[in-house]
């Protein structure tokens, strides 16, 4: 019984560090000619843009994420993590690099963390974990056995 307690505890833990290791980011707004090398960016594409680009990441692709690798005065060459169509339906992709022409950029959105959030995301997870903590009585709220075994003198 002692042994599934600390393995339960010790599952909780890892989740806890592992979600912690998360931060709640939010896009802000930036000129698309300050966009640096290396920054994580989101570009929304302008309607034409998403005709245009069509042929790189495939058919009614509205927004783009990825990391800049190169900047020029017509194009910024992002290594893609996701692409988003216009129903909302998120792709992955691996760091393939795709170019993208300035005139077919709507909006141009850097990944910066947000306190605020990320503050307010803790707080309700540390309670979720105090609260399943304390349902699962891995924390607190055991029995008294002080008067299970007699004393003798």
């Amino acid at each position: 019984m002692k042994g599934r307690r600390n393995r339960r505890r010790r599952k909780i833990i890892v989740a806890c560090i592992s979600a912690f290791n998360l931060g709640c980011y939010t896009a802000v707004p930036i000129g698309g000619e300050s966009a640096r090398t290396g920054t994580r960016i989101s570009v929304e594409l302008t309607d034409a843009g998403t005709v245009d680009i069509a042929s790189q990441v495939g058919p009614r692709i509205h927004l783009l994420v990825g990391d800049v690798a190169s900047v020029s005065d017509s194009t910024i060459v992002l290594s893609m993590k996701s692409a988003t169509d216009v129903r909302g339906i998120e792709s992955l992709w691996q760091g393939e690099q795709v170019t993208v022409k300035r005139s077919d950029i709507a909006s141009v959105g850097e990944r910066r963390l947000s306190p605020g959030r990320t503050a307010v995301f803790s707080a309700i997870l540390v309670a979720g974990a105090y609260l399943v903590a304390r349902a699962f009585q891995i924390i607190g709220g055991g029995e008294d056995h002080r008067g299970d075994i007699p004393v003798t003198q």
